[in-house]
């Protein structure tokens, strides 16, 4: 009796990253070469944003000036020999005022800006400038949903495959991480976007946070559905055993991309769309109400066509028609 077959994780052995800088400078890295995972490749001058705010009376700095938040910028006399001064709310440079609408405008200092290999492998091609290709050996997690832009960040996982996403984890640092949680609220996604957060991987969110989504906001992954459906246990004890691994999240094409270069006997090295369904496989469900939900088949019958499955969640042993399962794993 066959099934289908999730191919949902999977080792690629030539799995191609892209690492770039936010603007152009210089890469000293040359094509072919074999990096590792910390390795310095390029780096470039980051220009910060520009801002702009109102003063009154006469300007004391011009264009080019350097100032400090609170310095003195402007000052202008009022009756009974009161002086009232303008101060900077920022801090860089002046490229420019405007004595019609009494407004400065100010560039923020230069930061410098190093790129890092990310990831272990070798050197595919040179983006003039910009950055590289790296080619890597890596396991490929897929969802079913996303939204967003790519990312590449630094892994941080939090509570069981089946939990929440909690305020008390955000007094964490998570600026500028990729965090994977069992279920993904829309108070979550705003505080986490508010700290700064990258991206989010879950198990699970609703369809109303998913279809809120706009503009240029942090990108999210789900991986197993929407409503209440917990995070993989395969996958989520995976991933927590790598915390802190850089990892790719590719929305664009609904995976996480996490370099790996050990033997991972629970994932795929196979692509084949049915096989054969036996005693101690782990399938997923996709049938109410357990849609989503993951198990250990324990008997099969085959003149019936139906599959008794041992619930991982529940505890719970079902019978249900082969054609309402898909086997994961290797």
């Amino acid at each position: 009796m066959k099934a289908l077959f999730l191919n949902k994780y999977f080792i690629d052995p030539e799995a191609l990253i892209e690492r770039s800088m936010p603007c152009e400078g210089n890469v000293f890295i040359k094509k072919g070469a074999v990096v590792q995972s910390f390795d310095r490749i390029g780096d470039c001058k980051v220009m910060l944003e520009e801002k702009s705010f109102t003063y009154d009376g006469d300007l004391v700095k011009k264009r080019g000036n350097y100032i400090s938040q609170g310095e003195v910028v402007a000052s202008s006399k009022r009756a009974f020999g009161l002086e009232v001064s303008t101060k900077s709310p920022f801090t860089g440079y002046i490229i420019k005022t405007d004595a019609v609408n009494k407004e400065i405008f100010i560039r923020k200092p230069s930061r410098p800006f190093e790129l890092i290999s990310g990831v272990p492998g070798y050197v595919t091609a040179i983006i003039e400038g910009r950055g590289v290709l790296i080619t890597t050996r890596a396991l490929r997690v897929r969802g079913v949903a996303s939204y967003g832009a790519e990312v590449g960040a630094e892994l941080l996982v939090f509570g069981e495959h089946n939990d929440n996403l909690k305020q008390e984890n955000f007094e964490n640092e998570l600026a500028e991480k990729i965090v994977v949680c069992g279920h993904l609220t829309r108070e979550a996604y705003a505080k986490g976007r508010a700290v700064g957060v990258e991206g989010f991987v879950c198990g699970s969110c609703n369809l109303a946070l998913f279809n809120n989504l706009k503009g240029d906001c942090p990108p999210v992954l789900v991986l197993e559905g929407f409503g209440k459906i917990p995070l993989s246990p395969l996958v989520f004890d995976y991933l927590k055993s790598v915390q802190s691994r850089f990892v790719v999240l590719r929305a664009c094409e609904r995976e996480l991309i996490i370099p790996e270069s050990g033997k991972q006997g629970w994932c795929s090295t196979k692509s084949v769309p049915f096989v054969d369904v036996k005693r101690g496989q782990a399938v997923q469900i996709f049938s109410f109400p357990y849609y989503g939900f993951f198990g250990t088949v324990i008997s099969c019958d085959e003149e019936k066509g139906l599959v008794k499955v041992e619930m991982w969640e529940k505890k719970e042993k079902i019978e249900l028609p082969v054609e309402n399962l898909g086997v994961v794993g290797g």
